[in-house]
């Protein structure tokens, strides 16, 4: 589409005539470019920012010749698709599989990163909110903003693994703030196979977790986790053909049991089991939101952000405070399997856990809430 097509398209869409229409794309393409050339950002919500990028001095060759030139610095114009531009490009209203509908939803999570932080940088005020909520203040705008959507660090297993922190706020060394963004009111905070989630509370923990509550995690997760109790899958599954087919027919399916199965087969390791998530909830919910298997607490998110809640207005929860408010609801609420489906998921304060299988393999899933997190902190 050439600008003689988008006036035509502009004044068939607004009914408008096309004289009309040509003076209004010229009064916005001349506006962007004005305030672009000046300096200011130009931030459209939900399409993109147009902004200034400076490049500084450098050395470069000559493609002809080979030979060094110096070129100057300068400053060119700069644009980020916004959020739902991205969405409309990436055909998001067609229908997808999982496997693309999970592709989606990382690319939609890195738009919204983008999008707040252009914010950010816009608005001091919030920045000092947002810093003030973990006690941390900056009295200047000496700060940078980066985002980190993707960042690999190292594991407490010796690799890497992709960090919690989506958008940092550097400040003044060696000071920093932590954000970890969510795009809606729940979905999933952390996806990790059984092994690796035993591992790495054992190793917070620097003690083995006991053998029923390994066994429960595994009938409760299932898939190659039950080749350590074959046994006692199969006889639970005996036992739910005859009582409750329907469950048996589903747990059968997912290969794993559901929580009001194991109740009732092997009560004292599904007791022993939820207890664990009681006593251990404050490290749980500190991997899953703010660290996951980051080695350096510092790679920890300060703060948890919904910024796309129903408000409209970003609500900030420090990550400790949530930590700290689910270890104090256990006290007076304990853990127990939901309600639905036989107990397919264990109700947390924060949210929930379920069995996922995103490639086939059964992994253990844990969601965000946020009415959850809001009544948590917010009605003690």
């Amino acid at each position: 589409m050439n600008k003689a097509e988008l006036i035509d398209a502009v004044a068939a869409a607004a009914d408008i005539s096309k004289k009309e229409a040509t003076a209004v794309v010229d009064a916005v393409f001349g506006s962007i470019s004005a305030a672009v050339a000046k300096g200011d950002t130009v931030s459209l919500t939900g399409f993109g920012i147009f902004e200034k990028s400076d490049r500084a001095a450098r050395t470069g060759r000559n493609p002809q010749t080979g030979a060094t030139v110096q070129i100057a610095a300068t400053s060119v114009p700069k644009f980020r698709a916004g959020a739902e531009f991205k969405k409309k490009v990436s055909g998001s209203g067609s229908s997808r599989n999982r496997s693309e509908g999970w592709i989606h939803a990382k690319t939609d999570g890195h738009a919204n990163e983008d999008d707040f932080a252009s914010t950010l940088e816009q608005n001091s005020l919030l920045v000092s909110t947002i810093l003030g909520v973990v006690g941390k203040s900056t009295s200047t705008r000496d700060y940078e903003i980066k985002v980190d959507g993707s960042k690999k660090v190292d594991s407490i297993f010796g690799d890497k693994t992709t960090s919690k922190v989506d958008i940092e706020i550097s400040l003044p060394q060696p000071e920093r703030l932590n954000i970890s963004l969510k795009k809606s009111d729940s979905g999933q905070v952390w996806l990790i196979g059984l092994p690796r989630f035993v591992s790495a509370i054992e190793y917070h923990l620097d003690r083995k977790l006991s053998a029923p509550v390994k066994e429960g995690l595994d009938l409760f997760i299932g898939g190659p986790n039950l080749v350590n109790v074959s046994e006692k899958f199969d006889s639970a599954i005996a036992y739910s053909r005859n009582a409750t087919p329907l469950l048996a027919k589903q747990e059968m399916h997912q290969n794993r049991l559901v929580g009001s199965t194991i109740r009732i087969v092997y009560p004292e390791i599904w007791d022993e089991t939820l207890s664990f998530f009681n006593e251990n909830i404050q490290l749980i919910t500190e991997l899953s939101f703010a660290r996951g298997l980051a080695l350096d607490q510092a790679e920890s998110a300060d703060v948890i952000i919904y910024n796309r809640s129903n408000s409209g207005v970003p609500t900030i929860f420090p990550s400790q405070k949530i930590q700290n408010a689910a270890h104090a609801q256990v006290q007076q609420l304990k853990i127990r399997e939901g309600l639905r489906n036989g107990g397919s998921t264990i109700q947390l304060p924060t949210g929930f856990l379920q069995m996922h299988r995103p490639d086939g393999t059964n992994q253990m899933q844990f969601h965000h809430n946020f009415s959850k997190i809001n009544s948590l902190l917010n009605d003690r």
